[in-house]
């Protein structure tokens, strides 16, 4: 049936083993993945679809499940690690046109446009209304006092953005050198330069403070710094970081089927915070930490979160951005590490992870080279092609496999 059973990976942490058929309604199907962090399990429903995802990292046990539309076959609902509950209700050509938690409306009166993007919805109290153009492209997001409009050039380029009612980041200038693959060799901000070395796969192994060591699939497994250990990670057979260890705190990161982080968790199983996804775009967020509570992000025209706001409106948390995507905090009453789509800030590097590879926003630049070589185009490190004011880097890679949502691509 040319269906893989075993992955070997010599240098890169062992075996990744597959096995099919075992269980209810899992003829045809994939039933279970073994990789060096653990395993993942799936059960489906007599349609043969994925009715829950249990992930073992270690010895905690994590469930996700789904139900769908018996009509449909449209995702109906989900259940979270935490036992969270939502329930998807849609109109009459299968967009969502509400989002309930627990019983009780968490987005309510989505609206979009004729198959397209979502152009409005109540998250609590706050209106958000998205303004576009003939080409569906954003000309206007309001949300309680977040008010951002965008002048275009006849292409659909942004050309300005005016932030009616929001702060905007503190511009800097840095110089950089680089070699003839295109690594950055060199980077200077005001009077603190870096220097930069990589090893002969392209990874950059140090920028100066911190060395960075890889597996044999070129994925970040720790970072050091002159003293000790900074961190340790480890990946899914998708390459989903899973894993993060920080001295004695583990967190372990949990996915949907289509790769979006809806989880953090303790090693113990405590749920740190989860993360609810509208169309392809987080939400909302439901912290259960650092001020507990239910709490909706805006986001801007990429899709790149820029407050987290109360059901009333209250701003929780708030950042500028300069133009690749380094983050200005100015408010931050809960944490959110979310940021360029698809992207998750790590606070011990700078960095942020970006599934398939990490993204300094720093210099607007991967550290290791596109896994997909020059499909990717002739620079393996940049971002969008330089263009992340028009552009997101949403994954390329399994495109072809998951549904990552309304996503324009570049």
């Amino acid at each position: 049936m040319n269906r893989p059973v075993c992955l070997s990976y010599a240098s890169a942490g062992g075996n990744v083993l597959f096995t099919y058929d075992q269980g209810s309604n899992a003829i045809g199907h994939l039933s279970r993945i073994q990789d060096q962090e653990g395993t993942v399990s799936f059960t489906y429903d007599n349609k043969g679809r994925v009715a829950t995802e249990t992930r073992m990292i270690g010895t905690t046990s994590h469930t996700i499940g789904y139900s769908w539309d018996a009509a449909t076959g449209d995702l109906a609902g989900m259940t979270y690690p935490s036992g969270l509950s939502l329930t998807y209700l849609r109109d009459a050509i299968g967009q969502i046109a509400s989002i309930n938690m627990d019983g009780t409306p968490l987005v309510s009166s989505v609206s979009h446009l004729p198959f397209g993007p979502f152009k409005s919805a109540s998250l609590g109290s706050v209106n958000l209304t998205r303004n576009y153009d003939q080409r569906y492209n954003a000309t206007r997001i309001t949300a309680g006092g977040f008010d951002y409009a965008y002048t275009r050039d006849a292409g659909g380029h942004v050309t300005s953005i005016a932030n009616i009612q929001s702060p905007t980041a503190t511009s800097q200038s840095t110089d950089y050198s680089y070699n003839s693959a295109n690594n950055q060799l060199t980077g200077t901000t005001g009077a603190s330069p870096k220097t930069y070395t990589y090893d002969a796969n392209g990874n950059m192994v140090s920028d100066g403070i911190n060395t960075f060591v890889y597996d044999g699939l070129n994925r970040m497994i720790q970072v050091e710094n002159q003293v000790s250990t900074v961190a340790t990670y480890g990946y899914d057979s998708s390459n989903r970081r899973i894993r993060k260890t920080i001295g004695t705190t583990t967190i372990h990161y949990l996915y949907d089927l289509n790769s979006r982080l809806i989880a953090e968790t303790l090693v113990d199983g405590t749920v740190l915070r989860e993360y609810i996804y509208l169309d392809g775009e987080p939400i909302a967020l439901r912290e259960y930490q650092t001020n507990p509570g239910t709490y909706y992000f805006i986001n801007d025209h990429l899709g790149t979160p820029r407050q987290l706001v109360t059901g009333t409106g209250t701003v929780v948390w708030q950042a500028a951005y300069l133009p690749f995507g380094k983050a200005q905090i100015q408010t931050e009453a809960v944490k959110n590490n979310l940021r360029l789509p698809g992207q998750y800030f790590d606070v011990e590097t700078g960095l942020h992870y970006n599934w398939n590879r990490y993204y300094d926003p720093g210099t607007g630049r991967y550290i290791t080279a596109d896994p997909i070589g020059l499909d990717g185009r002739m620079n393996l490190y940049a971002y969008v092609q330089n263009n992340p004011t028009n552009c997101n880097g949403t994954i390329k890679i399994q495109i072809k496999l998951r549904n990552q949502g309304n996503t324009f691509y570049c």
